[in-house]
């Protein structure tokens, strides 16, 4: 399934950052803990983004090809 159009801002923020939080991700998006937590976790169900430790996310292959086609 392809991203949403917030879920693909989630995407571009973490690859600018290599890795981020909720807190950063709310921030930068002007939007609630909660609903970036939301999209996080539906990112990494669809293997989009990779949890790594307490609520830091990066990107998996698949989130880095959406962001490189989000380029073009």
């Amino acid at each position: 399934m392809e991203p949403t159009a917030s879920e693909k801002d989630i995407l571009e923020i973490v690859a600018y950052y290599k890795k981020a939080n909720n807190i950063l991700l709310s921030r930068k998006m002007g939007s609630t803990t909660e609903y970036t937590n939301f999209l996080c976790k539906s990112l990494v169900k669809n293997e989009y983004l990779s949890r790594i430790g307490s609520g830091l996310y990066t990107l998996t292959f698949k989130g880095k090809a959406v962001v490189e086609k989000m380029k073009k």
